[in-house]
């Protein structure tokens, strides 16, 4: 079960790097595994309704809570449905309250604001230490204990991206909260810096602007879909048929080489195990210490 072995405090940054978590098994019982990093700095995930993309995040994100600290991650939430907010809102390694494209519409746009500017702010910073990563940085900041400085890596995760940017009609272009540019810029740019991307979505079916951002994520997840057409939208040099899986939480994934697919199966922590796993990490780290955005 999780969080059960105390952890020795530190004011280091973990020295695994790379944001590496179990994300689910194979046939064969072999764990599989999603590093976001410099090699995967971004990931999509494709499924209908009620398959298991929330399932699969939570359960890498909870692998993730692990072995690393709230100094080493920190996680903001936009998502359609109330989950996030209900067993999240409290979770030290939240980096905002968890926010609705329906209800906190004008709060989701400041979000992605909040993440352009900070990394530009980190780009600044690492080219005033004449620095190329932000792993460098961390380091460098360790080696002469000034621990106040470190900077965690950031994960924003949106489920349902498409109903956010399909609101964005609205906006003028050149608007510094037009939703398409900001994610945009995340997803290029974040990589840097120490920032990721966890984008969701029901349909594969992406119109318009919202290509400006699929084509910068190759990496995928894909779950059961609506239509055999999304199957090429998801993988296009695979033959693969996402339709026909029958199981909610089964999945292929292109996360370790683009052209050549991996079966399984996402691990399920039901909201019971979730509670008790948030309850030990608030014990360990405290509840989450927001940002203002």
């Amino acid at each position: 079960m999780f969080f059960t072995k105390k952890r020795k405090q530190d004011n280091r940054i973990n020295d695994n790097k790379d944001l590496k978590g179990v994300i689910g098994k194979n046939k064969k019982d072999k764990l599989i595994t999603m590093t976001l990093g410099n090699n995967v700095p971004n990931v999509e995930i494709f499924g209908r309704s009620g398959i298991g993309k929330t399932a699969f995040i939570e359960s890498y994100l909870f692998s993730l809570m692990k072995k690393f600290t709230p100094k080493d991650v920190r996680i903001a939430y936009v998502s359609h449905e109330d989950i996030y907010k209900r067993l999240m809102s409290n979770n030290p390694f939240t980096l905002t309250q968890p926010l609705s494209e329906v209800d906190d519409l004008e709060d989701c746009r400041m979000l992605l604001k909040y993440f352009v500017r900070t990394i530009e702010s980190r780009i600044d910073i690492l080219k005033e230490n004449k620095l190329s990563s932000l792993d460098k940085y961390n380091q460098k900041k360790s080696d002469n204990h000034n621990f106040h400085k470190l900077l965690p890596k950031l994960i924003l995760i949106i489920d349902d991206f498409s109903e956010l940017i399909e609101q964005n009609s609205e906006l003028p272009t050149d608007s510094s909260l037009n939703a398409i540019n900001n994610l945009e810029y995340i997803v290029k740019m974040g990589r840097l810096v120490g920032v990721h991307t966890i984008l969701a979505n029901q349909s594969a079916r992406l119109y318009g602007d919202i290509e400006k951002i699929n084509v910068h994520v190759r990496h995928r997840i894909g779950f059961s879909v609506n239509e055999p057409l999304e199957n090429k939208l998801v993988f296009p040099k695979s033959e693969v048929e996402l339709q026909k899986l029958g199981h909610p939480g089964e999945f292929y994934t292109n996360l370790k080489n683009v052209e050549q697919l991996e079966h399984g199966y996402s691990q399920y922590m039901n909201e019971t195990q979730i509670k008790k796993a948030n309850v030990g990490l608030i014990k360990r780290f405290g509840t989450a210490k927001y940002v203002s955005i």
